[in-house]
């Protein structure tokens, strides 16, 4: 009888460990996932960006002022929100041209995301493990 609990025991401890590392494998695959979309969607919103500054002749603010046009950004995004990330615009004060930058933050960090993205009127999607001053701060994603 007592061999029987041992056996038990142990398989129930490798079944555990088994199931552990399943778990933490899914969660990777989740962060992955809304890493590569986040990356996706501020490649969208950049080129919402410069369509907006081609008919209004100045950079959107916001997220809502963005959507405000028609056409130029999805519905789901239009919160700031989608796949895990949290997503804002912001109007930053340069020198001689308009700019901006738009940052992907993880709405959870470590479950969402591990990294912060963000993209700025150049075009290149730069990643952070930080909220910085500017985006151009950032090192660019390869």
């Amino acid at each position: 009888m007592r061999t029987k609990y041992l056996i038990l025991t142990a398989l129930l401890f490798v079944l555990t460990q088994f199931l552990t590392a399943c778990r933490g494998r899914q969660a990777n695959m989740r962060v992955s996932a809304d890493e590569t979309a986040a990356v996706a969607h501020l490649h969208a919103l950049y080129s919402a960006e410069v369509a907006f500054n081609t008919s209004k002749n100045h950079y959107a603010c916001t997220i809502a002022e963005l959507a405000e046009a028609p056409g130029l950004v999805e519905q789901g995004m239009s919160t700031g929100h989608k796949d895990g990330y949290s997503f804002s615009v912001h109007c930053v004060p340069q020198i001689g041209l308009p700019a901006f930058d738009v940052w992907a933050t993880p709405l959870q960090p470590d479950e969402t995301g591990v990294n912060l993205y963000c993209t700025d009127q150049t075009g290149v999607v730069r990643r952070a493990d930080r909220l910085l001053d500017s985006c151009r701060n950032a090192n660019p994603v390869e």
